[in-house]
């Protein structure tokens, strides 16, 4: 299937905000969309879980998206599977949840991933015929008719992760992103820059097959020298866009080209708060004055109204928590200098409204 018009920027890049724990709520998909990117990962979902189709797998969906479900229509929604029937019903869900594609995370390192065979722990030889079966089954059903993706690690040999891509591509794959870093430990899968002559080489034997570059996006330059020196269909950036989620537009491939850019650090983060709350959605997601603010209340039914969840894995708080931690930072670590802010901002901030109130009375800005 061919990927929409839409996934592509003026300069004829896709512009991918990779998938993140936590950390791809609705403000930050809807905030980056807004910003030039041209199609938004969810967070890594289960497969199993979403699909299901009782009061379970309906409380699964909703604290993924919640009751707005993906307005900007710009979600390629994540899952880990092994099992083909599983992967096509969750798709199935998906699509009608609005989604834009579907993607199978085969790059997941995490000791989770080992511990239920998914990820990037699906990807020795022996189960690359289960992975093309994922996607095969997703692909050929008459009833999905969105995009299915895939997002990879290099595997040990660059001759097997060609042949690996081209497999996937072979089996009805629209899209595959390429993270140019091996599995490895996982103290240790981030080690090192990513490997972008290999992931050159894959763009080369699958072209005119749509790869995106995954890897080594520190700074502004390094999305257009990527592009460039692996001749990719486009990019895909995890953590500097959360440091600065309008780092598209400021690449130059905002779609818009005039409209002005919000500064990085205050400016920016007021930005985010002003589309926390646009979205119309209750900040407060049940954390207020749980242990860490990480208790949510009514996750068996009561007081499920009282608010909407931004993410399965974490609380609307420490997902905003963790938005406004990072783009105050500007690319520092903790504490050093050139920080706007400390982790004692926040500290005692309830719940996810309560961080953004902190923020603007530590900064004196009015709603």
């Amino acid at each position: 299937m061919s990927l929409p018009a839409d996934w592509f920027s003026p300069s004829g890049s896709i512009l991918a905000v990779a998938p993140m724990v936590g950390q791809c709520d609705l403000p930050f998909r809807t905030l980056t969309i807004a910003m030039g990117a041209t199609i938004v990962y969810s967070e890594m979902l289960l497969a199993s879980e979403f699909c299901k189709s009782d009061g379970e797998g309906e409380q699964y969906r909703r604290q993924a998206f919640g009751r707005i479900v993906m307005p900007e229509q710009k979600v390629n929604v994540q899952f880990a599977s092994n099992d083909p029937g599983e992967f096509l019903e969750a798709a199935l869900k998906a699509q009608e949840l609005g989604a834009a594609a579907v993607d199978l995370n085969l790059g997941c390192p995490q000791r989770r991933a080992k511990e239920h065979h998914y990820g990037a722990y699906m990807t020795d030889r022996v189960d690359w015929q289960l992975c093309c079966d994922v996607i095969s089954r997703a692909s050929s059903n008459e009833r999905l008719t969105i995009p299915v993706t895939v997002k990879i690690r290099l595997q040990k040999t660059l001759e097997e992760t060609v042949e690996f891509a081209t497999m996937l591509r072979n089996s009805g794959a629209s899209l595959i992103a390429v993270h140019g870093r091996h599995r490895g430990s996982e103290d240790r899968r981030r080690d090192g820059s990513a490997d972008l002559d290999a992931i050159a080489a894959v763009v080369d034997a699958l072209k005119p097959f749509p790869v995106l570059t995954n890897g080594n996006v520190r700074s502004l330059e390094d999305v257009t020298n990527n592009l460039k020196y692996t001749k990719a269909a486009g990019i895909m950036v995890a953590e500097e866009l959360l440091r600065d989620p309008a780092l598209f537009a400021r690449a130059g491939a905002r779609a818009d080209g005039e409209a002005e850019v919000p500064q990085r650090g205050v400016e920016l983060v007021e930005e985010y708060c002003r589309v926390c709350e646009s979205c119309g959605l209750k900040l407060d997601d049940g954390s207020r004055n749980g242990k860490n603010g990480n208790q949510i209340r009514g996750a068996a039914g009561e007081g499920e109204e009282d608010f909407e969840r931004f993410s399965v894995w974490w609380t609307n708080a420490e997902s905003v928590k963790g938005h406004l931690k990072n783009m105050l930072s500007l690319g520092t670590k903790g504490g050093s200098k050139g920080d706007l802010t400390s982790r004692r901002t926040f500290k005692k901030a309830e719940g996810a409204d309560g961080a953004i109130h902190a923020f603007r009375r530590r900064f004196s800005i009015n709603k």
